[in-house]
C-alpha cells in the first residue's frame, strides 16, 4: 500500500501504524470532517480553517463541505422539533416549568418573524439549537428554513474557517517569538 501524506508527516520519527493513521485522515479528511460538523460544528470550522492554512485541507472542498454539514445538523435540530420529540419536550418544559403557554407563545412570535429570527438564531451559537428545535415545532416550512439558514451558515461558516485561518499564522507568529525568547533567556 503506497501511502500518501501531507508533505511534512513524511519523516522516520513515527510508526507505521501512525503513518497509516496520517494517511487515512489525509486520504479521507473531508468524510472526517462532515460529521463532526453535523455534531459540533463552530469549533470544527475553526479547526478546519487552521487546516486550510496549513495546506492540509483545499478551502473551496473544506467550505462547500462545513456548509453541507452545518445545514444537515441544522435539519436534525428541525426534524427533531417537528416529528420525533414531541412527547419528551412536554416532559422537559414542565420539568423546567416552561409553561406550554409561553412555548406557543414563541412560536407565533416565530412563525411571524421567521427570517429574522432564524438568521439570528442561527448566527448565536448559543440560542441556536433551541431556535432551529422551535423552528421545526412551530412548523415553519421546510424550504424556508432551510434559505434563511443557508443565508446564515454560508458567512458564519466563512468567518469561523478565516478565524482558523488567521488563527496559524498567529501560532506560527507566537511560536517564533517564543522560540527567540527562549533561545537569548538559554545564551543570557
Amino acid at each position: 500500500m503506497e501511502l500518501t501524506f501531507a508533505p511534512d508527516v513524511k519523516n522516520n520519527m513515527y510508526t507505521h501504524t501512525q503513518l497509516v493513521i496520517f494517511d487515512l485522515i489525509f486520504r479521507y479528511s473531508y468524510l472526517i470532517i462532515f460529521p463532526l460538523v453535523v455534531f459540533e460544528g463552530p469549533i470544527v470550522t475553526i479547526i478546519a480553517g487552521f487546516l486550510v492554512a496549513t495546506g492540509f485541507l483545499d478551502f473551496i472542498p473544506a467550505y462547500l463541505t462545513i456548509v453541507t454539514a452545518d445545514l444537515m445538523g441544522d435539519v436534525l435540530y428541525y426534524s427533531a422539533g417537528r416529528w420525533w420529540l414531541k412527547s419528551v419536550t412536554d416532559k422537559i418544559f414542565s420539568f423546567f416549568k416552561i409553561s406550554i403557554k409561553k412555548v406557543k407563545k414563541f412560536e407565533t412570535a416565530l412563525k411571524n418573524n421567521q427570517g429574522k429570527v432564524l438568521f439570528f438564531g442561527k448566527l448565536s451559537h448559543a440560542l441556536g439549537a433551541g431556535i432551529l428545535f422551535a423552528a421545526g415545532s412551530a412548523k415553519v416550512p421546510f424550504n424556508e428554513f432551510l434559505g434563511f439558514n443557508l443565508l446564515a451558515t454560508l458567512p458564519k461558516s466563512l468567518i469561523l474557517l478565516g478565524v482558523g485561518y488567521y488563527f496559524d499564522s498567529t501560532f506560527y507568529f507566537y511560536c517564533g517569538a517564543l522560540k527567540f525568547i527562549l533561545f537569548n533567556y538559554s545564551i543570557g
